[in-house]
């Protein structure tokens, strides 16, 4: 271009040495040179077609001197009175590096500096499909300069906040900042807004000296925000205070910080800064009243708990520690008296050394714990404490030492991890008395017994195996059905590996019971998520079963299940083969199920089976799909043996279980089905239900039977025929129904009805009007003729 007044550049670039980090295509300035003359620098437009920032710049060469924020805040001044006319950037792109995402938007405004009045406005809007706008308006005038401050950004697509607090309402977000006064004595205010859920409003000084004081008090409304379980805690609203000391030599100093909610109070101080890098900060957290934090706890909890945490030492050389303590700890099933906790971080004088290593140390105690249903002799007190090591970069880790003793538990270990968990050791043994006051405290006691061992040995660089070996005694799961089939005592034993390739392979584990086994083998791969695994599981006998839950059952089970494929979406298969299953007198000599979830992208279950008793051979199947909106969809329900069949095809609504869909039942012959039934059986049947989900439930219902007999002996019963239709509209609601049901040559053991008759209308939701008829002989001639109304 025309130098120095028409200057126009294709290509700039920033480099550090990691490379470019700032890009600037097409830029130009364009200066007048009449106003140069007068000592004035008017520049009619400064700018570019494209910047882009793709990170920030490494730190070069020793920092800097600091320097107080009074002269900071201040605008420089230039030799020469100078206008920017129009500042414009048609693309400002940040790269992913700066603002967690992509960012893409145009800038333009202007800039004006005279003496001591300088004025500048900026505006800033995205240019990528995404809407936010940033405005920016300073002024700042005179030799003891005032500061006029307007600071105002949107960003109504709610990405921001999503991304912030891990939600998907997409609120709004807006913030403000605007003041106006000396540097010494600034005033503001903040306000950030949430849609129109959570508010953010507090007033900020400025005293900028040598030593520069930044204050703020405001109020906090951010309930919407939070989990229900801790807004209880928090409350409407929350009053915000503290201050920052920025020191002229470089030391920043937080003061007087304090926030206050429903359940307690927060109060902090912290330094850092200066010459030797000091670090000092104290954090304590009093909660006199834990009822007041509602649900934060997963249930109501009584108490009081305080907490402290003290940082000290240098940016280099970090100490942390950490008291806890709570007393009077009381839920609805437990409790303790006074429960404290105890850590300790202390970072190397050389983290940079390989052989430097972090140092971690915690203990703790629960005095006077009340269980339910924990045995007197076990004690009422629990003591614990670790110890370990880590390289900084997290690489390797040491514990040392894990142990927790008292109240019936007795737990220790050691361990150790390197290069980042591909190497482990260690050993683990556990040894619980009484797990009823632990699993209470899990909302379903168990009592028993445990006591286990588990072992990690690094065999060789490329593989690593896990041994996992011991028992529940005493067990009793207060499940009738699993007790039993347990038998009291529950045998575990396990062993797994990890290879050069990183897949994690179950090479086996088994649970045995007095009449139970489970064995497991399984593979999964870290790298790909992809699982292969098999699962069978014997049931010896059903009688211990039957007697625990009061009935005659008995018979084998033997159950063998597979699954493979991407860890979330498997796709699974499962066998069952029954032999010899009854319960009372009804028995079945061989069952057969397949069940498979072949396409692992559709909740798709597909059963088939086949079924054997007494000569009665037959098959069934079922496939039920599980829809986008909660409704099950059940498709080619059949039933099939001796010439009879169940069939139907049926949608259910798991909201409020309306159905659509007809059930067939037919059965031309009911004698073959009598070993299955546990009983003689005569006759036939047909049957048909039609489901709709009109105005509520509406069923369409018919049946009709002939020859039917059921029973031998004196408890044989007969019915030579029966026909029913009947219309049911709001079945699951306020039901109104009609219809008819006539009955011929009923044979009991007192006598015999030779004919029987119902009709049903309706009067209404909830109304109906009957009327039954029925003659015959039950050890007399009998005549019934009875009608009336009925409401529900």
């Amino acid at each position: 271009g025309f130098l120095p007044f028409d200057v126009h550049a294709e290509r700039i670039e920033v480099s550090d040495a990691k490379g470019v980090w700032l890009g600037i295509d097409h830029a130009r300035i364009d200066l007048s040179a009449r106003a140069l003359i007068s000592r004035r620098a008017e520049i009619g437009t400064m700018g570019a077609e494209t910047i882009e920032l793709m990170r920030l710049p490494e730190a070069s060469g020793p920092p800097s001197a600091p320097k107080p924020l009074s002269e900071t805040l201040q605008m420089p001044h230039l030799p020469m009175a100078v206008t920017v006319t129009r500042v414009a950037v048609g693309r400002l792109l940040l790269d992913a590096p700066i603002a967690g995402e992509s960012i893409e938007a145009a800038l333009d405004g202007h800039v004006t500096q005279n003496g001591n009045d300088t004025d500048v406005a900026l505006k800033l809007h995205r240019t990528d499909a995404k809407p936010g706008n940033l405005d920016l308006q300073v002024r700042e005038s005179g030799a003891d300069p005032v500061l006029s401050l307007n600071l105002v950004a949107s960003e109504p697509t709610g990405v921001l906040l999503n991304r912030a607090l891990t939600r998907t309402d997409n609120l709004p977000l807006t913030a403000s900042l605007k003041g106006e006064g000396r540097l010494a004595q600034w005033r503001g205010r903040l306000d950030v807004a949430a849609g129109q859920v959570a508010h953010l409003g507090a007033d900020l000084g400025i005293a900028a000296t040598h030593d520069t004081v930044v204050s703020l008090d405001g109020t906090a409304a951010v309930t919407a925000l939070l989990p229900p379980e801790l807004a209880a805690g928090i409350g409407d609203a929350v009053p915000i205070a503290g201050t920052m000391t920025l020191k002229e030599d470089g030391v920043i100093a937080l003061e007087g910080v304090s926030l206050r909610a429903v359940a307690g109070s927060l109060t902090a101080d912290a330094k850092t800064g200066g010459a030797d890098q000091a670090l000092a900060g104290h954090l304590h957290l009093t909660l006199p009243q834990l009822s007041a934090a509602g649900g934060t706890f997963g249930q109501p909890l009584q108490g009081a708990a305080e907490l402290n945490i003290i940082v000290s030492g240098s940016q280099d050389q970090l100490r942390l520690q950490l008291d806890g303590v709570a007393t009077g700890l009381k839920t609805a099933q437990s409790g303790a008296d006074k429960v404290e906790a105890h850590l300790t971080v202390q970072w190397p004088e050389h983290p940079s050394d390989p052989a430097a290593r972090i140092a971690i140390t915690s203990q703790g105690a629960i005095d006077g714990i009340a269980l339910p249903d924990a045995a007197q002799n076990l004690g009422r007190d629990l003591t614990w404490s670790i110890e370990g090591q880590a390289a900084s970069d997290g690489r390797t880790a040491e514990l040392t030492q894990l142990s927790a003793h008292g109240a019936g538990v007795d737990i220790d270990g050691a361990g150790r991890m390197a290069e980042m968990g591909r190497v482990l050791s260690g050993q683990l043994h556990a040894k619980i008395a009484d797990l009823r006051p632990l699993t209470s405290m899990a909302g379903h006691p168990m009592a028993g017994e445990l006591n286990l061992t588990a072992t990690a040995n690094q065999q060789s660089p490329d593989l690593m195996t896990t041994k996992i070996e011991g028992s529940l005694d005493k067990l009793q799961a207060g499940v009738p059905a699993a007790d039993a089939l347990v038998g009291g005592t529950l045998a575990i034993v396990g062993s797994a590996r990890r290879g050069a390739d990183g897949a994690v392979v179950l090479e086996a584990l088994s649970l045995k019971g007095a009449d139970a086994d489970i064995a497991a083998t399984g593979r999964f791969d870290p790298a790909t998520k992809q699982l292969t695994a098999t699962l069978d599981a014997v049931i010896a006998s059903l009688q211990p079963v039957g007697r625990a839950l009061g009935s005659a059952l008995a018979g084998r089970v033997v159950a063998h299940v597979t699954a493979d494929g991407a860890l979330d979406q498997p796709r699974v298969a499962a066998h069952i083969d029954g032999s010899n299953l009854a319960s009372g007198t009804a028995t079945l000599e061989q069952l057969r199920l397949d069940a498979k979830i072949a396409n692992p992208t559709l909740p798709r279950l597909a059963v088939t089976g086949d079924f054997r008793a007494s000569g009665l051979d037959g098959t069934l199947g079922v496939e039920a799909q599980l829809g986008d909106h909660s409704d099950l969809a059940v498709h080619n329900l059949s039933v099939k043996a001796a010439g009879g069949a169940i069939d139907g095809d049926l949608t259910v609504d798991l909201a409020n279980l309306l159905t659509n869909g007809t059930l067939n039942v037919r059965f031309p012959d009911l004698a073959p089905w009598s070993r299955l039934a546990g009983m003689p059986l005569a006759g036939n049947i047909v049957a048909q239900a039609r489901l709709a989900a009109q105005r509520g439930q509406a069923a369409d219902l018919t049946l009709s039977g002939n020859g039917l007999a059921s029973g031998s002996g004196a408890g044989r019963m007969a019915l030579g025929h029966i026909a029913v239709t009947a219309k049911i509209a709001d079945a699951l609601g306020t039901p109104s129904a009609s219809g008819e049901a006539t009955l011929a040559d009923i044979a009991l053991s007192s006598g015999t009805i030779a004919k029987a008759s119902l009709n049903l209308d309706s009067g209404g939701p909830g109304r109906f009007t009957f009327r039954a008829d029925a003659n015959g002989n039950i050890q007399a001639p009998l005549t019934v003729a009875v009608g009336g109304t009925a409401e529900l």
